[in-house]
């Protein structure tokens, strides 16, 4: 059974300073679906849901994630980690999450 990683997108995939996806957001995406089960879970007002999904597609990246969900608030977001983490057949110790990988992870850091 693949690992899976579990992705924010705020401020791990998207940088709300810029407005735009950080620089290797994309190709760390695109390298990551070749070995592991990718979803998001992350706080996202609804009336921005469905840009962001759109962002995703015309980025190429949207097929890469298995779940994506987008919860009004930070307690909801908790509940649907969870709810990930029990409907998915993965052992426990098979996921990651990556909140802020871009100012946690050392350079060249592998998973």
């Amino acid at each position: 059974v693949a690992k899976m990683i579990i992705f924010d997108y705020g401020r791990t995939l998207y940088d709300r300073e810029t407005d735009d996806f950080f620089p290797d957001a994309i190709p760390v995406v695109r390298t990551l679906a070749e070995k592991y089960r990718l979803s998001i879970v992350s706080v996202s007002p609804a009336a921005e849901e469905e840009a962001r999904i759109e962002a995703l597609r015309e980025q190429g990246i949207l097929d890469h994630f298995e779940e994506i969900v987008f919860t009004a608030s930070g307690d909801a977001k908790s509940k649907e980690y969870e709810a990930l983490l029990r409907k998915t057949p993965t052992p426990q110790s098979a996921f990651a999450s990556m909140p802020y990988w871009r100012t946690r992870l050392p350079s060249g850091s592998h998973l």
